[in-house]
């Protein structure tokens, strides 16, 4: 059982909807897992966000009818609703389709490929693009390309991938061009490809061919598509290759990537925890502008943690941080200003503008 738990939460940090579904349902249920009414709520939430609609009529039951939480009819009301509001939509979307409409084939060929609204069917999905594939729409000969490319609700075949996702770039669908160009080794295009596919935008969301393309383009040292690589394996708390994914773009001097770093080095994770190793990536990210690092490293000034505490050099850093709009380091700025003097603060406004002009910020103002 405990097995099969682990099993399930794996799948529902990776894949959307159903897997979150189903770890939801053993959180609720007790299977593998002692009951967390609480944990199980995030999941049906998370799977309902992905557009899985059984998800939403869960919630409501549980709020209805006090399963593990106080009963409360107006949250489980605002859950039915939700849930129904998403079904009738895919229903009438179903209609269209039926009665010919192209663009409702596809549309829902789409909710078929992620469980938007429908459980998930890979195989209704590839009979609705097959419809208008045929009937010339290029978003949908590109999608049926790639489930012929994956094997995913049809038999895997390259000659018909490649015919359909070639139908599609000739009339001038972009993803497909892209594919095109990614095929042929161009990192930027398949870092581009990546996105669309993480995104779902223009093409069906698919992490498996997100990561596929984006590890391409991260092989061929391109550091955008490392950060991404990284990013997607942190999610998965795969901390050893979001380290080396993130060190391969840092190396190249990538910001994010090197503000990451510091995350995992502050945290522990993956790494011995080491404050000094943090401040270091934190402060080359903060000098690259990184709103993030720059508010991390004010609080490592803050708390004198990995170097010497100093309210100035903190203040600045919350500053720099705030003016880009983050909240925390606007709360933080308000909240540290209380305790320095007019003339810390005029030493710390100063050592702001001295960095805004270009000059080093690392060292004392």
């Amino acid at each position: 059982m405990i097995r099969l738990f682990l099993m399930a939460f794996l799948s529902a940090v990776a894949l959307p909807a159903q897997a979150q579904f189903n770890l939801a349902r053993m959180f609720q249920n007790g299977v593998g897992v002692s009951p967390d009414p609480a944990a199980a709520i995030k999941w049906y939430e998370m799977a309902f966000d992905f557009g899985l609609v059984a998800a939403g009529f869960d919630l409501g039951g549980i709020h209805e009818y006090g399963r593990g939480v106080t009963s409360d009819r107006k949250e489980a009301s605002k859950w039915y609703e939700a849930a129904a509001a998403a079904r009738d939509a895919a229903s009438s979307l179903w209609v269209q389709a039926e009665a010919g409409d192209i663009q409702a084939q596809v549309d829902l060929a789409f909710k078929y490929l992620g469980g938007q609204g429908i459980a998930q069917n890979y195989e209704a999905a590839a009979s609705w693009l097959q419809k208008s594939a045929t009937l010339g729409n290029s978003q949908a000969a590109f999608a049926l390309g790639v489930l012929y490319s994956s094997g995913n609700g049809v038999d895997q075949d390259a000659p018909l991938a490649a015919k359909w996702i070639g139908e599609a770039a000739t009339r001038g669908n972009v993803p497909a061009q892209l594919w095109a160009a990614a095929e042929r080794g161009n990192p930027q295009a398949q870092f581009n490809l990546g996105l669309l596919f993480l995104a779902g935008k223009e093409v069906p969301a698919s992490r498996e061919q997100a990561l596929a393309w984006l590890q391409r383009a991260a092989e061929q040292k391109f550091a955008p598509a490392q950060f991404q690589v990284a990013i997607l394996n942190h999610q998965r708390q795969n901390f050893a290759e979001a380290l080396k994914w993130y060190r391969l773009a840092a190396d190249q001097g990538f910001a994010e990537a090197e503000a990451n770093l510091g995350t995992l080095y502050a945290s522990g994770q993956g790494v011995p925890q080491d404050f000094a190793e943090a401040e270091s990536w934190y402060r080359k990210a903060a000098e690259q502008g990184v709103a993030g690092a720059q508010f991390n490293l004010g609080m490592m000034y803050v708390q004198g943690v990995g170097l010497a505490q100093d309210f100035v050099q903190a203040y600045g850093w919350f500053l720099l941080a705030s003016d880009q709009g983050m909240e925390h380091a606007v709360i933080a700025k308000k909240q540290l200003a209380e305790s320095l003097s007019p003339a810390q603060l005029d030493q710390a406004a100063s050592w702001v503008n001295k960095w805004r002009v270009g000059k080093p910020a690392g060292g004392k103002p």
